[in-house]
């Protein structure tokens, strides 16, 4: 914080005829606050995956690591949609991409989600169950 605060002070020491200096200390500023950005969400991806990784292996899930690597690469986009928003790089393309990676990936895991239940459903009609209780 010290660091930030320090180099943001920078701007109030520049004459106007100075612009290119007086512009170029609040952008290093924001290069650290995205370098910090990008550090904290790589360490929060390595943490969820562990987790995530520990947790389906302990529930015998076949697919415990495309899981964990799924939850990774997750937090990873959420983590670059962060940084290029923070260094306001893109503009609403940035937003734009993110919305459609993340409601693509929602959708996706949806549908796999709904097709992959469609045997515990239809088991469940035969049993009487469903119409049983309602």
């Amino acid at each position: 914080m010290g660091l930030v605060i320090g180099v943001a002070a920078f701007t109030s020491g520049y004459a106007d005829s100075e612009v290119m200096d007086a512009s170029l200390f609040p952008y290093v500023a924001r290069v650290v606050g995205a370098a910090l950005l990008l550090l904290a969400g790589t360490v929060t991806a390595r943490f969820l995956s562990r987790s995530v990784l520990i947790g389906a292996v302990n529930m015998n899930l076949h697919y415990a690591r495309l899981l964990s690597q799924g939850v990774k690469w997750l937090v990873l986009v959420m983590t670059a949609a962060m940084v290029l928003d923070h260094l306001a790089i893109g503009g609403a393309i940035v937003e734009l991409a993110f919305g459609i990676i993340f409601g693509g990936i929602v959708l996706t895991l949806a549908l796999a989600i709904g097709l992959g239940s469609r045997g515990v459903v239809s088991r469940s009609f035969e049993t009487g169950w469903i119409t049983d209780r309602g």
